[in-house]
């Protein structure tokens, strides 16, 4: 699964928030969204066709919330935001996007071994914006399903990928202001009953290594292994799989993107208050922002079009797929959830929430990146990872 997205902060007042059969977002200037030129839309469209990686089934006998909003009324499709994705739809931006093989045999590509977006494979989009003050608006154009004639609404689940890692992150801030744990509590210290388990070269490793990518864990583990153990014991058997050895790269500010590392974060948390990453989630996310629609894996039923699907993008086209991130992944991708939701988060972290779930220190510790001292964070670029987020400069946005 491939997924991107990125907050911009503009004086806590104003976000736009976009939002694909997969994910992206992106918040916009003053002038709004919807008065951007298509050009412009290159910028925050640019990872559509990595998008269409989305997964879309899980094994965790987890309930779903495939029919959560089934008794809501649904969000009016907002045309000017509609008549946009349309567009956008039908005529995407030319992007190249890697090879991940072809449907077909067609392996049609550039010299570099890229395929070309065609028109049209983007199946669906949902897209929502709103002003500080003003009300959400929310728009929807195209299908659930490549090929399929159900249209994608305002009210969809759509699984939302690495984002999740964002309200792992969040979650654990909660436990940080309660002094649960602090953002240097070390593996040793949050997971003692593994520590005499897993590689001493670990031990020292504090969970803002694990939150911002530079704990030097491994980036992934062999996932499918313990699923017959209860959730929680399939994630420490892993964890102890994974970290048994001397590590190949050592815990410094150095960036090594690492689903494990939020894996084990999220068991640092479960430990602490005893609970599964899944519940922790329930309580100190989804129920406390009111986000109904938030759940665990795939939306939708097997064999139906009722949610939007994933899909891989090929040279022609798209092919929709229903796989996901195994279970024992959650902490670092398997939320699924509709785009009201969704925005309940993101307004969070805008700094809009007129009752923030965490503190305000908390909630910049959350954006600071690997150095609480914002110049010391070592890229080069001016972006960096912080925990969950891309923080990264955006001239256009008139913000960071």
């Amino acid at each position: 699964m491939i997924c991107f997205g990125y907050l911009n902060r503009i004086h806590g007042k104003f976000a736009t928030f976009v939002h694909e059969i997969g994910t992206i977002s992106g918040f916009e200037s003053d002038k709004g969204f919807l008065t951007n030129t298509f050009d412009r839309l290159h910028i925050m469209f640019a990872a559509i066709a990595f998008l269409l990686i989305l997964s879309v089934q899980s094994d965790s006998g987890l309930q779903q919330s495939a029919n959560a909003n089934a008794n809501t009324r649904l969000p009016e499709n907002d045309p000017e935001i509609e008549g946009l994705l349309l567009k956008l739809v039908t005529q995407p931006p030319d992007f190249l996007v890697p090879v991940n093989g072809a449907a077909n045999g067609d392996t049609t590509g550039d010299k570099d071994g890229k395929l070309k977006v065609v028109a049209g494979v983007v199946p669906g989009l949902v897209a929502a914006m709103q002003q500080y003050g003003k009300p959400l608006r929310i728009g929807a154009a195209g299908v659930r399903k490549w090929k399929s004639e159900e249209p994608i609404r305002t009210g969809d689940l759509v699984h939302i990928g690495s984002c999740t890692k964002a309200m792992t992150a969040t979650m654990i801030g909660r436990l940080i202001d309660r002094q649960k744990l602090t953002f240097e509590t070390t593996i040793r210290e949050g997971l003692p009953h593994l520590a005499d388990r897993i590689h001493a070269d670990y031990h020292d490793v504090t969970l803002r290594q694990l939150l911002t990518h530079r704990g030097g864990v491994p980036r992934e583990a062999a996932w499918h292994n313990h699923a017959d153990r209860k959730i929680t014991v399939c994630r420490e058997l892993i964890v102890i799989d994974a970290l048994n050895m001397k590590p190949q790269k050592q815990p410094d500010n150095s960036f090594e993107y690492s689903n494990l590392g939020y894996v084990i974060a999220g068991l640092m948390a479960s430990h602490v208050e005893g609970e599964s990453w899944e519940e922790l989630m329930k309580r100190e996310i989804f129920d406390v922002l009111g986000m109904h629609s938030a759940d665990f894996g795939p939306p939708g039923t097997n064999g139906t079009d009722e949610q939007p699907w994933g899909h891989l993008a090929f040279a022609k086209g798209a092919m929709p797929d229903r796989f996901d991130n195994p279970p024992a992944l959650g902490p670092a991708g398997t939320v699924h959830l509709n785009m009201s939701d969704w925005f309940k988060f993101a307004f969070e972290h805008a700094g809009c929430s007129e009752k923030p779930i965490v503190s305000t220190e908390t909630l910049q510790q959350l954006h600071a990146g690997p150095s609480t001292n914002e110049k010391e964070n070592p890229d080069t670029s001016g972006e960096y990872y912080a925990c969950g987020w891309m923080v990264a400069s955006r001239p256009w946005a008139k913000g960071r």
